[in-house]
């Protein structure tokens, strides 16, 4: 076990020192160069396959950091002074063409809504006027129906007072009739 550690440690500071990672191929001979002693001395394949895991993931992390350290070189000179005074002029033309074509959407954008909204404005005023006259005709019609109203009451009552007096008209004429009928030819036999 002690000699699987002694190996492990070995690869690690293999891993830290070189300048480029040492392939998987080389650490598994390295492995199979000692596979005979190491099963000589009764570690098991579990074990072994263990130390292979353990070998895997020594690189992948040290993948990760050569990645890890690219990505920061790149970062620090992109973020570099030398290349932003460079870039600087034609990053401020195209910061204010940008801006300007931004603003140039927006005006545009504005006008057509103010625009809009004019017209909308106008409509509901035209709604406005229309509801205006729709009322006044209704005011209008609501007068003429009520004086209608009054007027056929008037004609009503009038109607009821003309039936009274040609009722009694009527009853008059009958008294009158009967009373002529009567005098002239029943009280002579009567009498």
């Amino acid at each position: 076990m002690d000699s699987i550690l002694s190996l492990e440690q070995q690869l690690k500071l293999d891993l830290q020192t070189s300048p480029t990672p040492p392939s998987l191929s080389p650490l598994r001979l390295l492995l199979r160069r000692h596979r005979s002693h190491l099963t000589s001395q009764n570690i098991s394949t579990r074990e072994l396959s263990a130390v292979e895991l353990r070998i895997d993931r020594m690189l992948n992390d040290s993948k990760r950091l050569r990645l890890r350290e690219k990505k920061n070189e790149e970062r620090k000179e992109l973020l570099s002074n030398k290349s932003s005074k460079m870039s600087n002029k034609t990053s401020k033309q195209s910061d204010e063409s940008a801006v300007n074509s931004s603003l140039l959407r927006t005006r545009s954008m504005l006008t057509s809504e103010l625009d809009r909204i004019n017209s909308v404005n106008s409509t509901f005023n035209n709604d406005k006027k229309a509801i205006k006259r729709v009322a006044e005709d209704y005011n209008s019609l609501e007068n003429i129906s009520d004086n209608a109203r009054r007027v056929l009451r008037s004609l009503e009552n009038k109607e009821v007072k003309e039936n009274l007096v040609l009722g009694g008209a009527t009853l008059f004429y009958v008294f009158c009739l009967v009373y002529v009928v009567w005098t002239r030819f029943w009280i002579p036999f009567i009498l």
